[in-house]
């Protein structure tokens, strides 16, 4: 069973290959998805478990069911258990999407999840797609129901980070232990860094933040009196994955 989730991981993550490239503040339409079938350049038997389109790019394991999470950047979340498909959230009234690279971006379980059912969501908020970029990317936190559906009403921004074009947002998320996450932040787009924002150690674009995340808070986890305390690294152009 775990070669079988491997492989679903897979090809969730190949159908966005490719897909982030470019600087164009242009409005963007989703193409339709395109299936070359199950091939590998390996000697391993590869089957088709699951035909998900749209705009996959992610999954990861519900640590208090076991059942496969699969998110997508127009703002679904999708649970799977091995044969059926049932909705956790859609976002996609909170969620840009008005680039390819705009959308929910990350998502991580807390590491009590099993007790506290909170989750932390990293999106590009919804905005107009006319004019300059006015969509800030957001770190949310949100509690999920007994009945594996996500409560909107729980949703609470954590912290909001200003991006002055809509490509280069970053935003995926990583439950490194003990409570702490990587948060992997863009340089804010458009094409070579032009306010140079990857360069200043105390400007969140274009680093990996690092906090911990304690009574649906976030906290700085570095001793960094010179500059922003939650920046681990900088220097970088667009950390998504």
């Amino acid at each position: 069973m775990r070669v079988a989730w491997a492989l679903v991981t897979l090809m969730l993550s190949s159908l966005c290959m490719g897909c982030f490239g470019g600087d164009s503040d242009d409005g963007f339409d989703w193409p339709d998805p395109v299936s070359d079938g199950c091939h590998m350049d390996y000697d391993l038997e590869c089957s088709t478990l699951l035909q998900l389109g749209e705009t996959a790019h992610h999954s990861l394991i519900n640590p208090l069911d076991g059942k496969m999470w699969i998110v997508f950047l127009s703002g679904m979340i999708k649970s799977w258990d091995g044969e059926n498909l049932e909705d956790v959230a859609d976002l996609s009234d909170l969620v840009s999407r008005c680039h390819m690279e705009q959308g929910l971006l990350g998502i991580s379980f807390d590491s009590d999840y099993v007790e506290s059912k909170i989750v932390l969501l990293s999106y590009v908020e919804d905005g107009t797609c006319e004019g300059e970029n006015q969509s800030d990317l957001v770190l949310s936190s949100a509690k999920i129901g007994d009945a594996g559906v996500m409560d909107m009403d729980s949703i609470t921004i954590l912290k909001r980070i200003e991006q002055p074009y809509r490509n280069h947002n970053g935003g995926y998320l990583l439950h490194v232990g003990n409570g702490n996450y990587l948060w992997g932040v863009g340089d804010g787009g458009s094409a070579n860094d032009p306010h140079g924002n990857g360069q200043d150690p105390s400007n969140p674009l274009g680093t990996i933040q690092l906090f911990e995340f304690r009574g649906n808070e976030i906290v700085a986890v570095l001793d960094n009196s010179t500059g922003d305390p939650f920046v681990l690294h900088y220097g970088l152009r667009n950390p998504w994955r």
